[in-house]
């Protein structure tokens, strides 16, 4: 026996045998297919989303200055980061010393 499969289309209600894509109308009607489309469709978004959120960070105030042509500039924006990242660690060490001792 063949497997049979007859779908409803969505767009213009006619039902189909063993098609992927509707006799009316051209709609694609396969589940598998349309499902796959979905997948597509979201990692296009979330790699849009993901090179925008780069463009951002690379245009960000402190990388524009570490990235720039004149070398005193350059020498600010490293000092300026490091200073940004030892306060970031010291703080980060501060929130696991409380947590730590409150537990």
């Amino acid at each position: 026996m063949t497997n049979l499969s007859i779908i409803k289309c969505k767009a213009c209600g006619s039902f189909n045998r063993n098609l992927d894509y509707c006799s009316n109308c051209g709609e694609l009607i396969n589940p598998a297919l349309i499902r796959e489309e979905n997948i597509d469709k979201r990692k296009k978004k979330h790699l849009e989303q993901l090179k925008k959120e780069q463009v951002e960070a690379e245009n960000s105030f402190l990388n524009k200055l570490r990235n720039h042509r004149f070398w005193l500039v350059r020498a600010f924006g490293n000092i300026v980061h490091s200073v940004w990242v030892i306060l970031l660690a010291v703080g980060s060490f501060l929130a696991w010393l409380a947590a730590t001792i409150s537990a």
